[in-house]
């Protein structure tokens, strides 16, 4: 997960989409998260915050789209 997974990760936030299509706001600082449901998100996407060269952008990116099984 952004929150505790290893990927370099000091920050996040934004909005998603949740499985069953409800927007959800989110929010990371450390190991500490929140997430709160939202009537419409402006857009969806979420923004990582990280030091140069320590954030992992491809392991970002396969939290966007995970395998299913």
């Amino acid at each position: 997960t952004l929150a505790t997974g290893d990927h370099g990760i000091i920050r996040a936030k934004g909005h998603i989409m949740g499985l069953d299509g409800q927007p959800w706001l989110i929010q990371t600082v450390g190991l500490r998260w929140q997430a709160d449901p939202v009537s419409n998100a402006p857009q969806i996407g979420v923004v990582c915050i990280g030091l140069r060269g320590q954030l992992e952008t491809a392991a970002i990116e396969k939290l966007e789209n995970p395998p299913r099984t």
